[in-house]
């Protein structure tokens, strides 16, 4: 399995449900990614911003998605590869 960080800024479809956020679809470049399930779900301060950080997996592999709810923007932060 091959890692990469790559800490770029995304498009995510997400749904708001029960006061949880479920991250659905992302949008990398030009291409649209899936996500079949979600692995892991965590928290991290940094400075006076609460982060929320998802481990999720797709077809093509597992990423971590960043969110921040201060001004709604995700981040692909790091994406493992078959």
């Amino acid at each position: 399995m091959v890692y990469q960080t790559v800490d770029e800024q995304i498009d995510v479809a997400t749904l708001y449900q029960k006061g949880e956020i479920k991250p659905l679809v992302f949008k990398w470049g030009s291409k649209k990614y899936k996500i079949k399930k979600i692995n892991l779900i965590h928290t991290r301060y940094e400075g006076a911003i609460k982060y929320y950080f998802f481990s999720v997996s797709t077809e093509s592999g597992e990423y971590q998605l960043k969110y921040n709810p201060d001004n709604l923007k995700w981040t692909l932060e790091e994406m493992y590869l078959e």
